[in-house]
């Protein structure tokens, strides 16, 4: 049926999507590190890449997503707006819960954050090491929206584990 093809296509397109940001990690990781272990200005050099390339994604994403959308110019509405609209577009699905402490600070959970749910490593040190440098793109994406959006923003993220899974938390504090 019509519906059942498009649902395929869409998995395949996410699948497709989750790949290539392993790759893109992968690469600019292999592109800048020099020959033996990681050291931390390597890492510091790699994560500031990652984040470097998310911000340009989302300040492009807001740029498309303006000429079909009103877009919102107070602070809890363009979170709300990345919350929904941009996480929608860019992971499938809305923010599973927002926080906020109403003086500029917002915490984004996602209860199942697939880029992280289908990560893997050899060890837990691996695996947190992995996902940090992971999870610097899509903090990238967040401060390039906001930026876009006319907002700065301090943007970290951590990935806790619990009985029901990991659940990946996203801290924007706006300047």
């Amino acid at each position: 049926t019509m519906q059942a093809s498009t649902a395929n296509s869409n998995r395949v397109a996410e699948s497709l999507n989750h790949l290539f940001i392993l790759e893109v990690v992968s690469t600019i990781t292999r592109n800048t590190l020099t020959d033996g272990p990681e050291n931390e200005a390597e890492a510091l050099e790699v994560n500031t890449k990652l984040e470097s390339l998310g911000n340009e994604v989302g300040y492009r994403f807001i740029e498309r997503a303006a000429q079909n959308r009103l877009i919102p110019t107070e602070p809890l509405e363009a979170i709300k707006f990345i919350c929904k609209d941009l996480w929608q577009d860019i992971f499938g699905k809305a923010v599973d819960k927002l926080q906020t402490n109403h003086r500029g600070v917002f915490v984004l959970k996602d209860f199942a954050f697939k880029w992280i749910s289908r990560h893997s490593s050899k060890s837990d040190i691996g695996i947190k090491k992995s996902q940090a440098k992971l999870l610097r793109f899509p903090c990238g994406v967040l401060r390039g929206s906001l930026a876009n959006l006319g907002f700065t923003a301090i943007v970290t993220a951590d990935v806790e584990s619990n009985d029901s899974g990991q659940i990946t938390s996203f801290h924007i504090r706006l300047a």
